[in-house]
């Protein structure tokens, strides 16, 4: 349910229209483009101005462009990303780029941030980076989050609800505390000693 409407199943511009942004577990960017041109490539569905005006880069294009451009630096500022604003994003580090990806799915200005193993792939600094700018998200911008995880440190210390699914099905439901005493999450996530 998301917005007061139930849906099976949802396509995926139905999904960024209705304010729905994800990122991937493995890194999807634009490896040629810069760190710049990702950040705008995720402002595309604002984009009101036709394909004519936006390839003549003239009138109102242009002025949609620079507003679109405001919003953007607002983002590399939030991320504290400006040394690499003009970096191709194929020579940043794996950690840059998965915060880059943070940053295009925030250009989108969802109401609702999906994060598929945000922290994957990740050393202790750039974990601990990506878990402030998670929480600043939800802080500063408002947006609700779903995040899935199997770091188990990082879920229990940046939500406030947690979903433990087994195989597919829920066997826990509850704050990061009631899940870490919950004896189905212990035996399948710890084992049971036979």
């Amino acid at each position: 349910m998301f917005k007061g409407e139930t849906r099976s199943k949802m396509r995926p511009h139905e999904a960024a229209d209705g304010g729905i942004a994800r990122t991937f577990q493995n890194v999807a960017l634009f490896r040629g483009m810069t760190t710049l041109d990702n950040l705008m490539a995720g402002r595309t569905l604002k984009m009101k101005k036709n394909f004519f005006w936006q390839l003549l880069r003239y009138g109102p294009a242009m002025a949609e462009e620079v507003e679109h451009r405001h919003r953007v630096e607002q983002i590399i500022d939030f991320l504290k990303i400006q040394n690499i604003r003009r970096t191709p994003v194929a020579q940043l580090p794996y950690g840059l780029q998965k915060r880059l990806e943070l940053g295009r799915a925030l250009a989108m200005e969802p109401d609702l941030l999906l994060l598929d193993e945000p922290m994957a792939g990740m050393n202790l600094e750039e974990k601990e980076d990506m878990s402030r700018f998670v929480l600043d998200v939800n802080s500063h911008f408002g947006t609700t989050i779903a995040l899935i995880e199997h770091d188990m440190g990082v879920v229990m210390d940046l939500s406030d609800r947690v979903v433990v699914l087994d195989h597919g099905i829920k066997i826990a439901d509850g704050t990061p505390d009631e899940v870490k005493g919950n004896q189905a999450v212990i035996d399948a996530y710890l084992g049971v000693a036979h």
